[in-house]
């Protein structure tokens, strides 16, 4: 009977945590914000910041270790199908034509923040460094760390302005993979630094033979397969293939050492993009994804504990982190696409919108906390500006004079 009531509990948490997410989210369009805004600053409030401050017995008994692991589930596979959606909508004919672009502003948003990250780190390995005593590592971490851009929260704020197909929005998803592709190499080979063993290589051959699998074999072939759909049982055989080919792209790249989120993505990304492609299934999906994706933003909040950095000192290294964050990744972004001809408006919404952190640079930190290469303080430090960046992603789109587009006129 107990074990029953365990499941209703976590069950029941599960579920009002989302509500409670979706709600903010919902609170936040209404003052002009997307819902992503909201759902992060809910998912905050109910983690250790506010309420494991004001009513520690309250949160433990309510996120307890099952229901945080049964929240982390549910967000997983509410990104993966929201990642999916996102591949679909991406309009590669327009990143084709702007393929020099994307690598130019992918190239300088990679290594401007990592140059940058790279000398912040040399300040403050004496001080902040884990129980690891590895100073590349160490260096090489925080590089990476400023470096990523969260995909799921960037295409979020996109999809939420219907943005994905712009040319703004396909500048900044192509340069977000290969950013995000790149540095999840890296962090293979940091963690074969700290564990003492060097597959960072094997792992760039497991990425370029993946791309190549699923650009140039599996993206030409569900292009054959899509002309079954008008057959007799070609419907089932058509989905049977496409969910197929998903799970597949993300357990290789689960595999490889990359995000999963980046499968789901690609996959989306290898389906022709006829109209109705999923047959029926694709508002359902949606509907049912954006219901549940809010899930996420309570783990995000759920991770976090602001109060654990304590002292000036403390707040002027966070303060160092989050200028050089900036400075790196949406200037050395927005110079790049000035350089290619974008007016300084549209170049700082592609350096803002890349600016953009998240799930992934929290996955990100999480293995450098595990791997002992962060202290406890440098780790909320970079939380913090992780928080700051894709918190001011939309008030810098917004300053910049742009605003959602109505379907209606697309």
């Amino acid at each position: 009977m107990s074990s029953y009531l365990a499941t209703f509990g976590t069950l029941f948490t599960v579920v009002a945590a989302t509500v409670l997410a979706w709600a903010g989210g919902r609170i936040a369009r209404w003052f002009g914000h997307p819902p992503v805004v909201g759902e992060l600053v809910m998912g905050i409030a109910l983690g250790p910041s506010v309420l494991g401050a004001l009513a520690p017995g309250v949160a433990f008994t309510v996120f307890d270790p099952s229901a945080v692991r049964a929240i982390d589930h549910v967000s997983r596979y509410a990104i993966l199908v929201f990642m999916f959606f996102v591949g679909l909508e991406l309009d590669t004919a327009v990143l084709r034509r702007h393929a020099r672009g994307v690598a130019r502003i992918g190239t300088f948003s990679l290594l401007v923040p990592f140059s940058l990250g790279c000398a912040l780190a040399l300040c403050l390995y004496a001080s902040q460094r884990g129980d690891v005593s590895n100073e590349l590592a160490f260096v090489l971490f925080v590089g990476i760390a400023m470096s990523i851009t969260a995909m799921p929260v960037l295409t979020r704020i996109l999809a939420d302005w219907n943005m994905v197909r712009t040319t703004i929005g396909t500048i900044a998803i192509g340069c977000a993979a290969i950013d995000d592709i790149v540095a999840w190499t890296m962090l293979g080979v940091i963690d074969g630094l700290v564990r003492g063993h060097a597959h960072g290589a094997s792992m760039f051959a497991g990425v370029v033979a993946y791309l190549v699998v699923m650009l140039f074999v599996i993206r030409p072939a569900l292009a054959r397969v899509a002309a079954i759909r008008t057959r007799a049982f070609g419907r089932v055989l058509w989905l049977v293939v496409v969910a197929g080919v998903t799970v597949g792209s993300v357990i290789a790249t689960e595999y490889i050492g990359i995000h999963a989120v980046f499968g789901a993505f690609l996959a989306g990304a290898c389906v022709p993009r006829y109209a109705d492609v999923l047959e029926g299934l694709e508002k359902p999906l949606r509907v049912a994804s954006s219901l549940v994706l809010p899930a996420f933003f309570v783990l995000i909040g759920l991770r976090t504990e602001i109060a654990s950095l304590d002292g000036a000192t403390s707040w002027a290294i966070a303060a160092a982190i989050l200028v050089c964050a900036c400075a790196g990744k949406l200037g050395g972004s927005a110079v790049a696409a000035k350089t290619l001809g974008f007016s300084w408006r549209d170049a700082l919404a592609i350096g803002g919108l890349l600016n953009t952190r998240g799930m992934v640079e929290l996955v990100a930190l999480d293995l450098g906390r595990s791997l002992g290469i962060l202290s406890p303080a440098l780790f909320t430090m970079f939380v913090i500006m992780t928080l700051v960046t894709t918190l001011a992603t939309v008030p810098i789109l917004r300053r910049l004079g742009l605003r959602p587009i109505d379907p209606a006129t697309t």
